[in-house]
């Protein structure tokens, strides 16, 4: 049985490869701790997380009165598959959310290279780092209520930290003020207590070799492939 595990935990392993430039990537297959998702998340604090149909749905308890603290955590510290090397470092993260008051956050991630650290707060319109908050609607028409891609990347794991959004490869936002830290770690959950709300989680993606702007195709590179592409569904 355990031979039988190990062999379905290697072909799921060899099933999926990040797509270019990231090399390591969690795709919501499983739950993050279990032993079977590639790689193997720490779990930290209260709270579940459930995994079908391609989405992590993350929920922590709503107990009254819960501090700020009350939330569930999922962690690579560095080594292995989160391995900060000096040469910068991309993360994209797809997620949506069902928490509908912008007085609060529904979701957490945090970036931390060994030099700089990045804790990073999500709600329905807004992404909120160490300097204050970065509102969508206002900025982009966004509801994050549906599915978005944050793409995230550091030079030199040092200094500011960039946000494109939904595959733009011109930075809608700039967020300054990362503390100096020699954590290295990443990790995302969800947060409690007065937030509430859930974060369904679509995948995170990342490499620590470099920071990498999304690439838009040229329109006539884009042509060809949607012409390719037609030409596979007809086959099909």
């Amino acid at each position: 049985m355990v031979v039988t595990a190990a062999a379905v935990a290697m072909v799921g392993s060899a099933a999926y490869a990040a797509p270019l430039p990231f090399t390591q990537s969690y795709e919501a297959d499983y739950e993050p701790e279990n032993a079977l998702s590639n790689p193997q998340w720490q779990k930290y604090f209260d709270g579940t997380g459930s995994a079908a149909g391609g989405l992590l749905t993350v929920t922590t308890p709503t107990t009254p009165g819960a501090s700020n603290d009350h939330y569930l955590e999922y962690r690579l510290d560095g080594g292995g598959a989160w391995n900060p090397t000096g040469l910068g470092t991309t993360v994209e993260i797809s997620f949506k959310t069902n928490y509908t008051n912008d007085s609060g956050w529904a979701g957490s991630f945090l970036l931390a290279t060994g030099q700089r650290i990045w804790p990073m707060r999500i709600g329905t319109n807004f992404v909120s780092g160490p300097a204050g908050d970065f509102h969508l609607p206002s900025n982009l028409g966004i509801d994050s209520s549906t599915l978005h891609t944050y793409r995230f990347t550091t030079e030199s794991d040092n200094g500011d930290l960039k946000m494109y959004v939904d595959g733009s490869a011109t930075a809608a936002h700039t967020f300054t003020g990362g503390a100096a830290s020699a954590t290295a770690r990443l990790a995302f959950g969800d947060l409690g207590g007065p937030e509430d709300g859930q974060i369904d989680w679509d995948y995170i993606r990342w490499t620590n070799e470099g920071a990498f702007a999304p690439v838009v195709p040229e329109p006539g590179t884009l042509s060809l492939a949607i012409i390719g592409l037609a030409g596979l569904l007809r086959r099909r």
